[in-house]
């Protein structure tokens, strides 16, 4: 009866290792795709059956396209067709996020393995998730990555990866007020051309008059801090202790400019007003969708002068690095994914949507297209600052924006009360250099 027993138990071990043996084997022959050290599952070679119906859930956002002639979602809805026409199976849902609440919600769906096929995203490009998302450049050809600007393909890789669709940039420029910035002997083409550093920064400060201020600007989570601080030296890692290293350098040349009363101590609070009366050479840590407004307001006061857009002076001289917030389109495995074939119509859904002809949107919120014949199709109409914008392709690299990892509160806290020198800069370092 012993006998009997330990033979069913050998049966069973037996069986049970040939049925693990048999799924590993299964496993490991599902297509799969090798990012860094990890293994992603998925056939970049899978065809889209054209007589399969298919649903993709798209998630954007709600943008404010509020001087044109359709609203964004009308917009969105014109793409959609458009890929319709090519591939009439597919029908897309969408759903417009809120900015604040938009990315958390992306978490969420993410950690419940219910997020959307396509994710469009605002200003930031979303962390790489190895379970979920799909990194496109395995599906494309070299040629359908020639389409887009260059440097904007480097900020979409991960690991030496294309794993998002570029689809739009926005530069990170400071705005000048063309007449003070021309009397203070500085050459407007030169500056937009070949760039500027901190030290002719600080040397122009020395021409300003007394009624008047050299910079004002935003110190919030995107704000001055944060651009000095990503045009502090390209020779960094992305590391923690060289983040403390630009946090310090960008600290001390903020309190040079501090203590020769260069800023203002109500430095954000007033800033449009200061820059719109012409009390200030230079506003800076804002998005370039507020040139517009400033361009707006001054036609309707007649001013007798007019904005410029320049790049952010950089700390080391001759550097050519331009800071950047990004959107890009993101696909991703989910609950619903039907398929290896359901993949790929997402992947070609996002691919369409970052080259969609229809700029109109882009030119309201004064971002450049990331594909290349609707980038030089854009900055037609982008009056003065064209040559600025024409020079951009050849820029040596595009760094992403990086907000300090700093509850937002505290930062604008903390700097606010650095600038109207309630605090040292010793302080400021300390404190932000704390999570």
């Amino acid at each position: 009866m012993i006998i009997i027993k330990k033979s069913r138990l050998t049966i069973i071990f037996f069986v049970f290792i040939f049925g693990i043996s048999f799924l590993l084997t299964l496993l490991l022959r599902e297509p799969r795709v090798k990012l860094g050290e990890n293994y992603i599952y998925c056939n970049p070679r899978a065809k889209i059956n054209l007589k399969k119906h298919y649903q993709i859930n798209l998630w954007d956002y709600k943008w404010p396209i509020s001087e044109t002639s359709i609203s964004y979602s009308e917009y969105l809805k014109r793409a959609i067709r458009g890929f319709q026409k090519l591939y009439p199976n597919v029908e897309v849902k969408f759903q417009l996020l809120d900015f604040l609440s938009g990315p958390a919600e992306l978490d969420q769906a993410l950690k419940s393995n219910n997020a959307p096929d396509i994710y469009c995203s605002a200003f930031r490009i979303p962390s790489f998730n190895f379970a979920r998302q799909i990194p496109v450049g395995f599906y494309l050809s070299k040629a359908d990555c020639s389409i887009y600007l260059p440097n904007a393909i480097n900020n979409s890789k991960y690991q030496g990866t294309l794993c998002y669709f570029p689809r739009w940039i926005a530069p990170g420029f400071w705005i000048g007020n063309q007449s003070l910035v021309e009397s203070a002997g500085l050459s407007i083409t030169k500056i937009q051309n070949n760039g500027w550093s901190w030290q002719d920064l600080k040397e122009t400060g020395k021409l300003i008059g007394k009624d008047k201020y050299l910079l004002v600007g935003n110190l919030g989570i995107n704000g001055l801090l944060p651009q000095l601080m990503a045009n502090s030296g390209k020779d960094f890692t992305l590391s923690k202790v060289d983040d403390i290293k630009k946090l310090n350098l960008s600290i001390d040349f903020m309190d040079q400019l501090v203590q020769a009363h260069l800023i203002p101590p109500d430095c954000d609070q007033k800033m449009y007003e200061r820059f719109l009366r012409g009390q200030v050479m230079f506003l800076g840590g804002i998005r370039p969708a507020s040139n517009r407004m400033i361009y707006k307001r001054l036609r309707n006061c007649r001013a007798d002068w007019q904005p410029v857009l320049l790049p952010i002076p950089t700390r080391v001289p001759g550097e050519k690095t331009l800071i950047t917030e990004d959107s890009v389109i993101a696909i991703y495995r989910n609950k619903r994914t039907n398929g290896d074939d359901h993949l790929a119509v997402a992947v070609k859904l996002g691919q369409f949507l970052s080259c969609y002809p229809e700029i109109t949107p882009w030119e309201n919120l004064m971002v450049c297209p990331a594909n290349k014949a609707l980038f030089y199709q854009w900055i037609q109409n982008q009056g003065p600052n064209r040559n600025l914008y024409n020079g951009l392709p050849k820029w040596d690299r595009f760094h992403n924006l990086r907000p300090l990892p700093v509850e937002p509160f505290k930062l604008y806290s903390v700097v606010n009360d650095f600038v109207a020198q309630k605090i040292s800069a010793a302080e400021v370092k300390i404190q932000l250099s704390q999570k």
